[in-house]
Order: structure tokens, then C-alpha cells, then sequence
């Protein structure tokens, strides 16, 4: 079946939250994914993190992109932890460990992108909370 354009309005899908011990807080709204629409081979949304929280330590089985929206915080790429604010892009790998922190001013907000038909096909490994 080909894909379809698809129109995702402002009050299109509910946001979920996640706010456990193992994936931290954060706050998303899966815009384009295969669940909503017609759409092949792209996943993307819009994740907010509160100021002074994290979305833990992780890595998916397939690259992601990110562009920052709005705010300020870091971005942890395995070893290397890097200051982020609203431009920003960042390309991370397949098995990257990566952790997301708004700062303690600022919410942090990006645009995600995942080469997925849907968001539910996006693995996500968790490391274990101390």
C-alpha cells in the first residue's frame, strides 16, 4: 500500500508520560507513526523534559535524530555529555547509550526522528536503576 499524505493538527495525538525510576520523566506526543496515519518508514514527535529531569541512560537497535525546539540542557553520548539549546541537531547511532537532562531553568524540548514505520517498533534499553 502506498503511503498517503497525512495531516497531523495541533490537538492531533495525546502526549504519554513516562516517570518511573528505570526511564526517568519525560513527556512525548508522537506526531508522524504508522498508529495515526498511513505513514512508512519515519517516526517523529515531540519530547519535553521538565526543568532538573532526565530520560535515563538508554540506546535503541536503530539510529535517532533530535533538534532542539526550546530550553536548555545536555545530551549524554556514551562517555561524552554535551550542553544543548534550541538548534541544535544531534545524529545518534544504533547502540549509542544516550540520556537526555533539561537544565534546572529551563524545560527542554526536541523534535525525534526514528527510521520506524511505528513508534511501538522503537526499542527502547533501559539500563537497570541503581
Amino acid at each position: 500500500m502506498k503511503p498517503l499524505p497525512v495531516h497531523v493538527p495541533v490537538d492531533g495525538p495525546a502526549p504519554e508520560h513516562w516517570n518511573d525510576a528505570t526511564k526517568g520523566s519525560v513527556m512525548f506526543r508522537t506526531l508522524v507513526d504508522g498508529s495515526h496515519g498511513p505513514t512508512a518508514g519515519l517516526v517523529q514527535g515531540i519530547a519535553t523534559i521538565a526543568p532538573g529531569q532526565t530520560e535515563a541512560p538508554h540506546h535503541h537497535d536503530i539510529a535517532e535524530t533530535a533538534y532542539v525546539l526550546g530550553g536548555t540542557g545536555s545530551v549524554t553520548l556514551g562517555d561524552r555529555t554535551l550542553e544543548i539549546r534550541p538548534g541544535d541537531s544531534v545524529y545518534i547511532p544504533p547502540q549509542c547509550r544516550h540520556a537526555w537532562t533539561a537544565s534546572d531553568s529551563d524545560q527542554l524540548r526536541f523534535l525525534y526522528t526514528f527510521p520506524a514505520d511505528r513508534f511501538d517498533d522503537v526499542s527502547y534499553h533501559f539500563e537497570r536503576a541503581a
